[in-house]
């Protein structure tokens, strides 16, 4: 082989190279396509809801409304605190003012409270939604849904940094 072939090949590697490394970091950051076959990773709300509770089709568009009109509302909410916390931590560098703080985290408490009564009263008419078969498997569920929206952070048993 001649020093051409082999450097055309040396570059066809990297390139093929390269181009796996790229899949991969897309493929972990995205994480795996779930069985309703959107991304999500491997707990989606509306779909596990939707198995769990059996509902029907029209129920579910109903439900698609309500978490339509629902995220709107909290959204809403969230730029209100990012705004709140944005402002309090520009307080770190400037003069000390306690009663400014103090202000501030008042109304972020405020908007946490409404986040969370958006969230209870999205639940309950989640719950409204379903026929009484329905709402027994809803009330066995939600607590099972509640744990999954707080999990933060990587999973139990997950990878850990060493000391």
């Amino acid at each position: 082989m001649s020093y051409f072939t082999k450097s055309r090949i040396y570059i066809f590697l990297i390139i093929l190279l390269a181009v796996l490394n790229l899949g991969l970091i897309v493929f972990f950051w995205k994480g795996p396509m779930s069985k309703a076959g959107r991304h999500g990773g491997p707990f989606k709300l509306e779909y596990f809801l939707e198995r769990r509770l059996d509902l029907t089709q029209e129920q579910m568009e109903e439900y698609r409304q309500l978490r339509q009109t629902h995220f709107r509302k909290v959204d809403m909410e969230l730029r209100e605190m990012r705004r709140l916390k944005g402002a309090l931590f520009d307080l770190v560098g400037g003069e000390a003012n306690d009663e400014k703080k103090e202000n501030i985290l008042e109304q972020i408490g405020k908007t946490q409270v409404t986040i969370d009564s958006l969230t209870f009263s999205h639940f309950e008419s989640l719950r409204r939604l379903c026929n009484d078969e329905q709402q027994r498997k809803f009330d066995d569920v939600i607590k099972e849904v509640m744990h999954r929206l707080g999990r933060k952070g990587p999973p139990p048993g997950g990878r850990r940094r060493r000391p």
